[in-house]
């Protein structure tokens, strides 16, 4: 009898054979509704493409125009309600 075959270790964690989970289906009812689009991220993000293009798009500053932007946003809306309620 051959011993080799018994004492012989088994390979775990072995990739091969292993296939790749499929990606969730898109459905209608998993797909976001354009007219859902919060106004508020649409206005951040138009002012961060500004700023990215006022820097002439130089990459690794995303994050930046984005917290940026909304700083402007909140800012501006803080002025708004200001405004409104000095004339009420």
């Amino acid at each position: 009898m051959n011993d080799q075959a018994s004492t012989t270790p088994h390979k775990r964690g072995n990739s091969k054979g292993k296939q790749a989970q499929p990606s969730p289906e898109i459905t209608e009812e998993n797909m976001s509704d354009p007219e859902d689009d919060c106004p508020r991220d649409e206005a951040i993000s138009e002012i961060a493409y500004y700023l990215a293009e006022a820097r002439g798009f130089e990459p690794g500053h995303e994050i930046e125009d984005w917290l940026e932007a909304e700083k402007r946003i909140g800012a501006s809306a803080a002025s708004l309600e200001n405004r409104v309620a000095a004339t009420s």
